[in-house]
């Protein structure tokens, strides 16, 4: 398993994963943050960026804040 720091900035016109040069991935999502919604597309676009399956990237801190640790499930 690998850890990413991650910020996401919500309700974005433009959805995109950038690598910032503190090596922390830049999360721009069209969602709100309601109801997790926000972070549920930001673990979509961070899967898709790192070509693996939605359900091994989690969110394991800063659920409720911008700044988020994840974890991807590697083979």
């Amino acid at each position: 398993m690998k850890e990413y720091r991650i910020k996401v900035l919500a309700e974005q016109k433009r959805e995109s994963v950038e690598r910032a040069r503190d090596g922390r991935l830049l999360v721009s999502v069209n969602a709100k943050r309601v109801e997790g919604r926000a972070n549920e597309r930001a673990r979509g676009l961070v899967a898709e960026f790192l070509s693996v399956p939605v359900c091994d990237v989690s969110i394991v801190r800063g659920h409720n804040l911008p700044t988020k640790t994840i974890r991807v499930r590697t083979a």
